[in-house]
């Protein structure tokens, strides 16, 4: 595809089927963050142990085998790759519900990114190659909603799913027995995901190409080193810049157990506002980032990915830090929601910057990398040390609001610092690939 033709109704539909992916991944990912009391409860499991959960057991693989999965997208059907993914973690997904201990919810997880991590830089790559740069950032912005409506879903249902089977004091299924509310949960989740698992088989694989038209060899993966070394000054800042996004996000878990300690929200209250922050002001950040890119863009301004992406760091900074201190939950769910929509502008803009830089023979492997270093920061830093604080420096139910702030704060500055100082090697880059 050469960069005046316009995308096919085809091409759209290929953005619709990946997205679709992108939001049964969010929620078989964030349902953990509904279900942390009641599986607290069922397993006695600390704080510390429940960040874990949401961090670094889903993170360990995600991030670790990203490059090897972005490595092998840029050789092999991209197609399979994915379908394999959705299927092996949506299987991981109901084996969390058969979990009787920390130790097998944690080797549960652990499956969960391992299927996850087969999905984005793969999706990534095969839209570069669907779109033409101009209305890429557009095809990956609507990509990008999958993030806010599948964590909006695993919210807004959740959490009155949640509330229902704990009314009812547990259910009992075929094969499984009795099983608790929150086991009942993961179990129901897990059946869909391998039915899009063979729908994504459906889509055809397209042929790499270069934004020049030209198709391009895959570099071994020294080549691949020497390359992304050689440009670190471009890429660098826009990851460890979305690391604040990352981390913000990933700690939204801990967001519910504040609304139930300090306000004693019933969950399935908390859902249905959370859920609905994510479904409105998700896909309105993402898609406003791919159209105020694609104008910029428009008028010759290379660096427009970068400059969005920053806006967005910045806003969600500010907000993350408000949200522990407000007085009233009616206006905490209201800085939350500015925060939501704050992460969905940067997230979108943040993974258009990586792809535009990237040549067509490095853009799985690209993407991965920056996945790769945003998640392992974001869930192994955030998660966990929101527990550990609640757990050993801020104690009693009021010590989450202190500890939230602590790592919203903490990490936000050093990456607004970070993005500023890249703003110009990242144009510098930008201008040299046009």
């Amino acid at each position: 595809m050469n960069n005046e033709q316009k995308p096919t109704l085809y091409a759209w539909s290929v953005v619709g089927m990946l997205t679709l992916a992108y939001v049964l991944s969010f929620i078989d990912r964030q349902i953990l963050g509904m279900l942390i009391t009641p599986i607290k409860a069922s397993l006695h499991l600390t704080d510390t142990e429940l960040g874990l959960l949401m961090g670094p057991a889903f993170a360990f693989f995600y991030v670790t085998l990203g490059w090897p999965i972005g490595w092998m997208a840029d050789r092999i059907n991209r197609r399979n790759i994915i379908a394999t993914g959705i299927a092996l973690w949506s299987l991981a997904t109901a084996a969390c519900g058969l979990s009787m201990n920390f130790t097998q919810l944690l080797w549960s997880r652990l499956m969960v990114g391992v299927g996850e991590a087969a999905l984005t830089p793969s999706a990534l790559s095969l839209m570069a190659d669907y779109f033409a740069p101009k209305s890429r950032p557009r095809a990956i912005a609507v990509y990008s909603t999958g993030i806010y409506l599948g964590s909006g879903i695993a919210y807004l249902g959740g959490g009155a799913l949640v509330g229902m089977l704990q009314d009812a004091g547990g259910v009992t299924l075929p094969v499984f027995g009795a099983v608790e509310g929150w086991q009942a949960a993961f179990l129901a989740l897990g059946i869909p995901g391998v039915l899009v698992a063979l729908l994504m088989l459906l889509i055809r694989e397209p042929t790499r190409r270069e934004d020049t038209g030209q198709a391009g060899e895959a570099l071994t993966f020294a080549e691949s080193r020497q390359y992304f070394g050689q440009r670190w000054t471009a890429y660098l800042p826009v990851c460890l810049g979305m690391c604040a996004t990352t981390t913000i996000a990933y700690i939204a878990g801990w967001n519910i157990v504040w609304f139930q300690r300090i306000w004693d929200w019933k969950i399935q209250d908390i859902g249905l506002w959370i859920g609905i922050s994510y479904l409105i002001t998700g896909p309105l950040g993402t898609l406003s980032a791919g159209w105020l890119t694609g104008r910029w863009l428009g008028h010759g301004d290379r660096g427009a990915p970068f400059k969005v992406c920053f806006i967005g760091i910045v806003i969600g900074g500010i907000f993350a830090g408000l949200f522990p201190l407000m007085p009233t939950p009616e206006l905490a769910f209201v800085i939350n929601a500015i925060t939501l929509g704050a992460g969905a502008f940067s997230t979108a803009a943040g993974a258009t910057s990586v792809v535009a830089l990237a040549p067509a023979r490095l853009r799985a492997q690209a993407s991965a990398i920056y996945f790769l270093i945003i998640n392992l920061i974001g869930l192994s830093v955030g998660p966990p040390l929101v527990g550990i604080l609640t757990d050993r420096v801020f104690t009693g139910p009021s010590g989450i609001s202190p500890a939230l702030f602590a790592v919203g704060v903490g990490i936000s500055i050093p990456a607004i610092l970070i993005m500023w100082a890249g703003l110009r090697p990242y144009a510098r880059e930008a201008a040299l690939k046009t």
